[in-house]
């Protein structure tokens, strides 16, 4: 069964790859603006349908994982609620900014993100750092 799907993947990325390869080579050969216009339309579309199959795919396979291997399945439940409590503490040490007195859109967002890579890169540092204290403990 594997060996089936996995094969299927492969043939479905040959046909990803030769699609988006001819369409580059037609937009490259466009005349004019309106005709490359159309072929960042396709390529626009192209890259929705790989995203929302990205999306699909990460979201059932845990669930699949959930539902054949329950200590697994716990063992990602806890390590995503550990990210989405990290997530949130980010969230609320996030400030918007001003510039000349108006919000910046997104601002929050991104600096969020910022320091919620700070907390992980701390949180991996002291990881490394345990394991190896650990190691020469035993």
């Amino acid at each position: 069964m594997e060996n089936k799907v996995s094969s299927g993947l492969k043939v479905a990325n040959v046909i990803i790859a030769i699609v988006a390869f001819v369409l580059f080579i037609l937009a490259s050969s466009a005349e004019s603006a309106k005709d490359v216009s159309s072929y960042v339309g396709t390529f626009l579309s192209l890259s929705y349908v790989l995203s929302f199959i990205t999306l699909a795919v990460a979201i059932i396979f845990p669930v699949f994982v959930l539902l054949q291997d329950i200590k697994k399945g716990i063992t990602f439940l806890i390590g995503a609620a550990v990210l989405a409590i990290i997530g949130g503490i980010s969230w609320g040490m996030a400030v918007d900014s001003e510039v000349n007195g108006v919000v910046v859109e997104g601002s929050r967002m991104a600096e969020a993100g910022i320091i919620m890579f700070y907390i992980l890169f701390v949180l991996a540092i002291l990881a490394v750092v345990a394991s190896s204290v650990k190691k020469l403990i035993s």
